[in-house]
C-alpha cells in the first residue's frame, strides 16, 4: 500500500491523479500548486486537508470520508466535487467556483467551524453590494472568515446579500453610488 505521494510544484502535465483506496495516505492531499490537474480520485485515503490550485484546471474532485478542510479559489472548470462523508468537514472556502452548490456542503456539514464569505456575484439595479446580513443580527463583510455562528451542534444560520440603494442624483459604477454632478 503507497504510504506518500509527491508532486513537484512545476508539474504541468499532470491531469488525472488517482489514489483511491490508499488508506496509508493522510494529511494534505498534495495538490495544490499543479494547475493542470483536471481530475483527482482520493476516495478510501485518509487525507484530510485539500487545497486546489488556484485558476485550476480541475473538473472533477471524488474526496474521502476523512477529508476535514477544502480550500477551492477560481476554480471555473469544477463542476463536480463530491465527499464520501461531510462528517469530518470542519473548514470550507469554495470562493469563484460558478459550478458548485456551496449551500449545499454547508447544509449537509453538521460539523462545520470555519465558512469564508466569499463576494457576493450577483448585482442590483441601483444598489451598492454591502457585505453580508446574518440571520443572527449581525453584519459580516467579504472575504470575512466566521466561525461559530451558532451555539446548538447542528444549528443554522441564514446569510442574505446586504444592499444599499443609490439616493437620487447619484449613480452606480463598480459597486459605488458616485455622484451625477461629480462628472
Amino acid at each position: 500500500n503507497l504510504d506518500n505521494v509527491e508532486i513537484t510544484s512545476n508539474n504541468k502535465l499532470l491531469e488525472e491523479l488517482d489514489v483511491r483506496n490508499m488508506s496509508n495516505l493522510g494529511g494534505n492531499i498534495p495538490i495544490n500548486t499543479i494547475a493542470s490537474l483536471r481530475k483527482l480520485y482520493a476516495q478510501g485515503t485518509n487525507y484530510q486537508t485539500v487545497q486546489f490550485a488556484n485558476n485550476g484546471l480541475i473538473e472533477e474532485a471524488y474526496l474521502p470520508a476523512s477529508i476535514n478542510k477544502i480550500v477551492a479559489n477560481n476554480l471555473y472548470y469544477l463542476t463536480k466535487l463530491e465527499l464520501e462523508s461531510f462528517d469530518n468537514l470542519q473548514y470550507l472556502l469554495i470562493n469563484s467556483c460558478p459550478n458548485i452548490d456551496t449551500l449545499s456542503f454547508v447544509a449537509n456539514s453538521n460539523n462545520l467551524k470555519t465558512v469564508k464569505l466569499t463576494n457576493n456575484a450577483f448585482t442590483r439595479a441601483g444598489h451598492k453590494y454591502e457585505g453580508w446580513s446574518g440571520s443572527d443580527g449581525k453584519n459580516y463583510s467579504n472575504g470575512q472568515e466566521v466561525s461559530n455562528l451558532t451555539t446548538s451542534n447542528g444549528g443554522t444560520i441564514t446569510m442574505s446579500a446586504r444592499w444599499t440603494r443609490c439616493t437620487a442624483g447619484t449613480y452606480l459604477s463598480d459597486n459605488s453610488c458616485k455622484n451625477c454632478s461629480a462628472g
